[in-house]
């Protein structure tokens, strides 16, 4: 017959047969359990005759305990439950065995609790690993921005505000205790600080350079005027549907972008014509729908032209009015996803790697949100506007 225990207290006829010996090793187990626990029925168990006269090798029968317990790497808490129900009973023959929380003291019971930490690595190894992985995974997060303010000895030049977080510059770049040669983020974005610190010129990113390289002597305009396209012009994007960003014409009541592949042959992929927006704003904007997303790895240009009246009214920033841009690869694209992984979400650093990998663009969206941001000194703010300026410089 299989005992089934209450999940209050065992009844009369569980008590005896466990007593007489009767119960299998899986019946025992669930008993012993259930024992362990509760102090009722450990208490009516030890007052019991039988149980005062038996030695301490017919308590290791009924619990099914042996001498030396064998750990089973998902079995050490009822191990654990079931040399605590010995134990108690050996200590306080003939009398109510403890509550082994509420009546050991509080000294036993912090002793115990430090010493089960060491313990589990060897009982459970799984768990040491689940552990491991998530200290290590939260010291890497929160590294980056506890070194990254705190001084190595080197005199900081700045500090910048970074998402809520102060990093602290040095004539040799971020001041930090990690090992930059064992981070590729801060070894790709230290040579750029150190530069722009000392207010030196930065290198073209080569997919920018290819750009204006290719574009025809005529091709750059007036950077001020008024109708122009802004954005991606002369820059790299990481995304298959660019936003496409133009200043906005006096008296337009509508526009006509146009995107072609810029390959030779100026063949059009995506024409679309844009009502003039209600809100007045000083630019207009257009996302390129997913169903005409455009391939990674291809340079194009667009133009945009603005019907006021019975005229057409061409961008003037570029000859042909167009613009150019080129397409990450896939590639280069996960690439950069695993430089942004390292940085924990530094505005700064995210805006370095954007640049170095010619999102020109999107690393002056970076800088700027910075230079908005509140509490920035003005060092920072000279150094921000002095790297937004650097990075302008690169697409003219």
């Amino acid at each position: 017959m299989n005992v089934i225990v209450s999940s209050m207290h065992l009844d009369p006829d569980q008590i005896e047969r466990y007593l007489a010996k009767q119960l299998s090793p899986s019946e025992r187990i669930a008993v012993s359990d259930h024992l362990a626990k509760c102090a009722k029925c450990r208490a009516e168990i030890v007052r019991d005759e039988r149980f005062q006269a038996w030695t301490q090798t017919a308590i290791t029968d009924l619990t099914g305990l042996q001498s030396t317990p064998t750990r089973k790497r998902f079995g050490s808490e009822r191990s654990r439950a079931m040399e605590r129900l010995a134990r108690d009973m050996r200590v306080q023959p003939g009398s109510p065995a403890p509550d082994p929380v509420t009546k050991v003291p509080w000294v036993r019971r912090l002793t115990e609790a430090f010493l089960a930490t060491f313990r589990l690595p060897v009982e459970r190894p799984w768990a040491f690993a689940a552990v491991a992985a998530a200290a290590v995974m939260m010291i890497s997060f929160v590294q980056f921005w506890r070194d990254s303010s705190t001084s190595s000895g080197e005199s900081p030049l700045l500090a910048i505000e970074d998402t809520n977080r102060p990093i602290q510059l040095g004539k040799d770049g971020l001041i930090a205790r990690v090992d930059k040669s064992k981070s590729t983020a801060l070894a790709e974005t230290n040579g750029e600080l150190r530069r722009l610190l000392a207010q030196q010129s930065l290198e073209v990113p080569s997919s920018v350079r290819t750009l204006k390289e290719e574009a025809s002597p005529a091709g750059v305009g007036n950077s001020e005027a008024s109708f122009r396209p802004i954005s991606p012009v002369l820059t790299g994007v990481d995304t298959t549907t660019p936003m496409f960003t133009w200043s906005a014409c006096p008296g337009a009541t509508s526009y006509v972008v146009d995107v072609a592949v810029d390959d030779g042959s100026s063949r059009v992929v995506f024409s679309r014509v844009l009502a003039t927006p209600d809100n007045k704003s000083d630019t207009v904007r257009l996302q390129l729908p997913a169903s005409n997303a455009l391939a990674r790895g291809q340079k194009y240009e667009w133009s945009v032209t603005a019907h006021v009246g019975d005229q057409e009214v061409h961008s003037s920033r570029y000859a042909e009015d167009r613009a150019r841009f080129v397409i990450l690869t896939q590639e280069q694209s996960a690439a950069l996803s695993t430089l942004r992984s390292q940085t924990a979400g530094s505005k700064l650093l995210d805006g370095l790697l954007d640049m170095r990998a010619g999102l020109l663009d999107d690393g002056l969206t970076q800088f700027e949100e910075l230079l908005r941001a509140p509490n920035q000194s003005t060092e920072a703010k000279e150094f921000l506007s002095r790297t937004i300026k650097e990075v302008r410089s690169m697409k003219e």
